[in-house]
């Protein structure tokens, strides 16, 4: 609480001596809107301040950093609660919350989105423990489209404050996998009486097999072939999605498997 001088006729905090000016006489829009976010408005109407410098130093830097800090925790708090609300596990929380600390300490939100960098540190975070998520969730998380989320990836590696990551591929046998469990395509996959094995063997096989294509471009190349063996409608666009590809990529891989590739499995 400040206390009165009398010597002076001046309000003075008895900690660190800041010199508390009068109180304004009418309400200004500016006073109206301290007062809604619970701070004390102040103005000099006669002469300037009489507060020392390294006083009225130390009190601007002072609300500075505490402006800082609740910025900070503001993201932070609203990070976790997007990731949770998008089924996110908790032990990726931590670490997605921990790494927007660091991007907060090097000053990269600056005129970026909050959502697109949470949804960036998302897929660092995947990656690096092996966590298979859908391109639907970092969607959401970042509320716009993926490739906006692949290039703020990019750019945060390029920054420094993500590691570059050294990752063995994943095997076609395993992105299949990922592919069937997908809604739609594991029904159709059933009907049929398909064994998934054997799906998941010939894309190992193909991949072998065919140089310089991409493991999910391969698997989804083969998910797709084999529905079509059995008379299914599925689009390419939706098996390349669930693999996490581009329809373009799903295309050039059937087409190299189609003409190059002469696999024969026994069943």
């Amino acid at each position: 609480m400040p206390v009165f001088r009398e010597d002076t006729g001046e309000y003075v905090c008895p900690q660190c001596g800041y010199v508390f000016p009068e109180l304004p006489l009418e309400d200004t829009p500016l006073v109206v809107r301290d007062r809604e976010r619970n701070r004390l408005h102040y103005e000099v109407y006669r002469g300037g301040s009489t507060t020392p410098r390294s006083v009225a130093r130390a009190h601007r830097r002072g609300a500075y950093e505490l402006e800082r800090v609740s910025k900070e925790r503001h993201y932070e708090s609203m990070a976790r609660r997007l990731l949770m609300s998008n089924g996110v596990p908790r032990h990726l929380v931590e670490e997605v919350a921990a790494l927007l600390e660091r991007v907060q300490k090097e000053d990269l939100l600056r005129g970026r989105s909050s959502r697109v960098i949470t949804a960036a540190l998302l897929m660092y975070v995947s990656k690096s423990r092996g966590a298979q998520l859908p391109p639907e969730t970092f969607e959401k998380v970042a509320g716009t489209s993926l490739r906006r989320v692949n290039r703020c990836y990019r750019m945060l590696l390029s920054s420094g404050v993500l590691a570059h990551q050294v990752s063995k591929p994943r095997k076609p046998s395993q992105i299949v996998t990922s592919i069937a469990s997908k809604q739609g395509i594991r029904e159709t996959l059933l009907e049929q009486n398909i064994p998934l094995s054997l799906i998941a063997q010939f894309a190992d096989k193909a991949y072998s097999k065919l140089q310089g294509r991409k493991p999910a471009g391969v698997a989804a190349a083969v998910v797709y072939l084999t529905l079509r063996m059995a008379n299914s409608r599925k689009a390419q666009a939706e098996i390349a999605r669930a693999a996490g590809v581009s329809p373009l990529t799903l295309r050039r891989a059937l087409k190299h498997l189609v003409e190059r590739l002469d696999v024969e499995i026994g069943i």
